[in-house]
């Protein structure tokens, strides 16, 4: 019962840091149990605990019709069943930090990101969502280790046994190595974000250090596929990631200018691919096919793709590439296909 605590009667906890306890059953941090207990947990830090028994707590367990009652506290592990509490328990929490979220008054679900738990440090992190996010109602006037409680005066105690000398969480980190890459009428953006940051914000421009605008919010990868791009234009783009204290400042720019794409087919496989029906199969609108001379045993197909198949006659108007560059069907059917609502835009050159 309690990896760490076994609690019956009224006591009252402050300051505690009640950390990487297990237990076989009724919860790797905290027990409460018997009826007329209810205790009272101020400024705890119930953290990556565990209990072996998947139908109970990780982190506190209420039991047998015990009550418990938890201000400013942070309540978190790996697992998601951090408390539990059987029928005729009672659980009241206000402002405090649980893993999966419990309905109550400034109750908030999110990363404690705690300095290095690692190493065993449980003190908040300058991007800890629980700085300054408690109540000062019942707050002890310091924290576990002796400083003044809330810091600085006059602002928010943080939740938790740990007080962080800043009043309200800093700004995340700005996302580094911002990339981009281009296809037809597509720019793919990827950046490294940070633990810091909840999410990303993706600005764009058509003009250099000016007149960025957001385009994305709320992304919570660290890669963006623009489609609302036109071939043969500049764009420039930035990112920024937001956190609990807020949002960064942007990346440097970066510049992409998406193109129709041209892939080249060669006997060989000294091209892009060996197979025709290959490369139109990754093609978009308005891209190319380039055809090597040879002789191509299959049968090709345009899907509805409003783009250009041609061999080199195409780039060089040498009509000799056309009677060296083939495309055999062996009798199977219909050598080329447009049965998809092609437009004039579908182009099959040079064969």
């Amino acid at each position: 019962f309690g990896g760490g605590i076994y609690l019956t009667g009224d006591p009252v906890l402050q300051n505690v840091l009640v950390a990487e306890n297990s237990s076989t059953d009724y919860g790797g941090g905290i027990c409460s149990r018997f009826s007329g207990s209810n205790p009272s947990l101020i400024n705890v830090s119930v953290v990556n605990n565990s209990c072996v028994n998947s139908n109970s707590a990780d982190g506190i367990q209420v039991y047998d019709y015990a009550d418990i009652t938890l201000n400013n506290c942070i309540v978190w592990g790996s697992d998601t069943s951090q408390i539990r509490q059987t029928l005729g328990t009672s659980v009241s929490i206000s402002y405090s930090d649980i893993k999966e979220g419990w309905e109550g008054e400034g109750n908030i679900d999110a990363d404690p990101l705690f300095i290095d738990t690692s190493n065993g440090n449980y003190r908040l992190s300058d991007y800890s969502p629980a700085i300054g996010a408690g109540t000062a109602t019942g707050a002890p006037a310091t924290d576990i280790d002796g400083n003044p409680r809330p810091q600085p005066e006059g602002s928010n105690p943080d939740m938790g046994a740990y007080e962080n000398a800043l009043g309200e969480p800093t700004l995340s980190p700005v996302p580094t190595d911002l990339s981009a890459t281009t296809g037809n009428s597509v720019v793919n953006l990827s950046w490294t974000g940070n633990i810091y940051a909840s999410s990303y914000s993706v600005y764009r421009s058509t003009t250099s250090e000016s007149g960025f605008s957001v385009i994305a919010a709320g992304l919570d990868t660290v890669a963006y596929q623009d489609t609302g791009v036109t071939n043969d234009t500049t764009y420039y783009y930035k990112v920024s990631g937001t956190g609990a204290g807020g949002e960064s400042e942007p990346t440097d720019e970066i510049s992409a200018t998406p193109k129709a794409q041209k892939y080249t087919v060669t006997p060989d496989g000294t091209g892009d691919h060996t197979v025709i029906q290959a490369a139109i199969d990754v093609t978009t609108n308005g891209d190319t096919v380039l055809v090597y001379t040879g002789t191509y045993v299959e049968n090709i197909n345009y899907n509805g793709k409003n783009i250009v198949v041609g061999s080199l006659y195409l780039i060089t108007g040498d009509t000799s590439y056309i009677s060296s560059t083939v495309i055999d069907g062996d009798s199977s059917g219909s050598v080329v296909t447009f049965e998809s609502e092609e437009d004039s835009a579908a182009v099959l050159k040079g064969f």
